[in-house]
């Protein structure tokens, strides 16, 4: 259907927070979309949920990940993929927030640009316990680029991020990409957003709608005194790795010398820091810690537009 955004959205066991996740997108002023929501084996009430949300608003669709499947949000957003009818694609985890022009905005830019462009939005965070919302104004992800590389320079030589929920695609960008990896229980965002980013004719950021982030939720790190979490995060690290090497036959991106930087801190006290040795390799690569705090004192000062340019 002409102009419809497919929103994908995994699930499980989020009955108690999905409600208002799904009031997001049934506010939006946009009306062509419809929304997927996948559930990866829930055990609470989310199926009795959407049953009555999708039976009051049928272009809610509730599905099942098929026991022969693998389990996984990765697997959940590919038979998302696999069902939906969509111009566009949204992605949204069960927890989080959009705001209501999100779609209406990205959708009158993606349309009239090259069917590979990549949109991207602000971003802020939320707190369920005390109401505080706080959307980020400045951020030295916020910018428009026909060279999509410049965003990887970005998150590497700043420590930043976008989140999910505030990239914006056509569906040819998503086919072109190829399915999210079923292989990485953790980090299989990063992993799929850069070869989102890569293949990209543009990035179009538009300061007229945000997306909130649950604080506390689904914390980037927070896993990895979980072996199996932790493995995948390296694993998934060295996916993007060999990405960025073909791309632009760099040796080390800025954004693998972050990335090995930050897990490296993260396991080095914790059970699992026999994982550093075992990986030698790949956290060789990490940045040091003299050019480390020189990039912090760049993005103190918000000296961020060289950064773009520079793989550090």
């Amino acid at each position: 259907m002409k102009d419809l955004v497919s929103i994908i959205i995994p699930t499980y066991n989020r009955a108690y927070l999905i409600r208002h996740t799904l009031e997001s997108v049934q506010n939006q002023t946009y009306p062509n979309w419809e929304c997927l929501v996948i559930d990866d084996g829930s055990e609470d009430e989310t199926e009795k949920i959407l049953h009555e949300i999708s039976k009051k608003d049928g272009r809610f669709k509730y599905l099942k990940r098929p026991e022969d499947r693998k389990k996984g949000a990765a697997c959940c957003r590919n038979i998302g993929l696999e069902n939906c009818q969509g111009s566009f694609i949204q992605y949204l985890d069960s927890d989080d927030i959009i705001a209501a022009n999100k779609l209406e905005v990205h959708v009158s830019i993606l349309k009239n640009m090259k069917e590979l462009t990549l949109a991207t939005c602000k971003w802020g965070r939320f707190y369920s316990k005390s109401d505080e919302v706080i959307i980020h104004d400045k951020m030295p992800t916020y910018f428009s680029t026909n060279h999509p590389i410049e965003l990887l320079n970005i998150f590497g030589n700043t420590s930043s991020y976008l989140p999910v929920h505030s990239f914006f695609t056509t569906i040819a960008l998503s086919r072109k990409a190829g399915k999210w990896n079923e292989n990485l229980s953790n980090n299989d965002d990063g992993e799929y957003f850069t070869r989102i980013i890569l293949i990209s004719s543009s990035v179009q950021f538009s300061k007229n709608t945000w997306v909130l982030y649950r604080a506390g939720a689904n914390n980037r790190v927070s896993n990895l005194e979980r072996r199996e979490q932790a493995k995948s995060y390296i694993k998934g690290w060295k996916i993007v790795d060999n990405f960025l090497k073909s791309y632009s036959n760099k040796k080390e991106h800025t954004l693998i010398k972050y990335a090995a930087r930050n897990l490296y801190n993260q396991l080095k006290n914790s059970k699992n820091k026999d994982l550093i040795k075992k990986e030698t390799e790949f956290f060789s690569k990490r940045r040091n810690s003299i050019f480390d705090f020189f990039l912090k004192v760049l993005y103190k000062l918000k000296i961020w537009k060289p950064l773009r340019k520079l793989s550090l």
